[in-house]
């Protein structure tokens, strides 16, 4: 399970990676639920991943591409 696999670390592989940036991407799938605030870990490991510039940046790109496509 992701919960167990976060203990003790900020990121799935330890640093943040290209990887996190799409669980969290994942993740958001779910913000219309109270799933993921069950689980800690999860919880703020989400969080710490849509604070990042990175995630920021990509998550405006595909924004910006649905909002062209329209």
């Amino acid at each position: 399970m992701l919960e167990s696999a976060l203990d003790g670390k900020e990121y799935l592989e330890g640093s943040f990676t290209v990887g996190d940036l799409m669980m969290a991407d994942v993740l958001r799938i779910l913000d219309h639920t109270n799933l993921v605030d069950a689980y800690p870990q999860l919880s703020a490991y989400k969080r710490r991943c849509e604070a990042r510039p990175a995630f920021q940046r990509a998550m405006k790109a595909q924004m910006d591409g649905f909002k062209n496509a329209a």
